[in-house]
């Protein structure tokens, strides 16, 4: 696939969100998930400074910030894309059990201390890519 199919879905996905061909900043976190990008609590506070929520962009402008999003995402691509596939509706929360299950069978986690990992932040006792970003983050240090 060339970059210009790639751009295409992008557009097709902002032009969803976007009213009258703008996005609204408050939009831009929930878009970057419809392309698979999520954001760790670091990134979510850069973004919040960087674009104000009461203003939008336009498509060029959601370019660079998805461009800035995956470059600083590079070396989580792993962990994003086991999320997104958990997190079908593209809601940014996805079920702890779930997750528990995973750190277990292939992080080689005991339950336990998957279970102590997985702190949920959400609706219905879900967890966040931000706090299993965080969590996993404490974790390695």
């Amino acid at each position: 696939r060339g970059d210009t199919d790639d751009q295409r879905e992008v557009y097709d996905v902002f032009a969803r969100f976007a009213v009258n061909g703008v996005l609204s900043n408050a939009k831009v976190p929930e878009t970057l998930r419809h392309v698979g990008q999520y954001l760790s609590s670091a990134a979510q506070s850069e973004l919040e400074k960087d674009l104000p929520t009461d203003q939008t962009i336009g498509f060029q402008e959601f370019l660079a910030v998805l461009q800035s999003v995956q470059e600083q995402n590079a070396d989580d691509s792993d962990l994003i894309e086991a999320f997104g596939t958990l997190d079908t509706e593209k809601t940014g929360f996805v079920q702890a059990v779930e997750v528990t299950k995973l750190l277990v069978q292939f992080g080689g986690l005991a339950e336990e201390e998957a279970a102590s990992l997985v702190t949920p932040d959400g609706p219905n006792n879900s967890i966040s890519y931000a706090a299993l970003h965080d969590a996993i983050g404490a974790l390695l240090a």
